[in-house]
């Protein structure tokens, strides 16, 4: 599993604070209507955590983005469309916030590939990545 920390931005350093009063808002973007179902089970068994809505492709997600303002977005990176790269990087620019990329099939290359947009930059986002082909 590769997994990197997502609490060392201000931005989620500052939900967390207001978590304590509100769950966390969660955008689940991916094509699979298993996984979705899966991914939604799995986070609707917390009660810290609100899933606003879920998109199948990452077109369709930036749509939802600012009518559900989710804190949070969790995306797979192979999708019809609009793959999960272009959509992060869409994200960055136009609704910067943290980031978990899932997915069955995360390739060292993909990692690169997101490294490229310098997340770094972005003081107030962060973008994860969880392989489940290793669960």
């Amino acid at each position: 599993m590769i997994i990197d920390s997502c609490l060392t931005t201000n931005h989620v350093q500052t939900r967390l604070i207001a978590s304590l009063l509100m769950p966390i808002r969660v955008l689940l973007v991916e094509d699979s209507r298993i996984a979705l179902v899966i991914l939604k089970r799995v986070l609707d068994s917390s009660p810290e955590i609100e899933v606003v809505g879920e998109a199948r492709t990452g077109l369709e997600a930036l749509t939802l983005i600012p009518k559900v303002e989710p804190d949070v977005i969790c995306t797979d990176l192979h999708m019809p469309q609009m793959d999960g790269l272009e959509f992060i990087f869409q994200v960055m620019a136009l609704y910067p916030r943290p980031i978990l990329v899932i997915s069955v099939s995360v390739q060292e290359e993909d990692t690169k590939n997101v490294e490229s947009f310098h997340p770094e930059k972005y003081f107030f986002a962060k973008i994860c990545f969880v392989s489940l082909s290793n669960l």
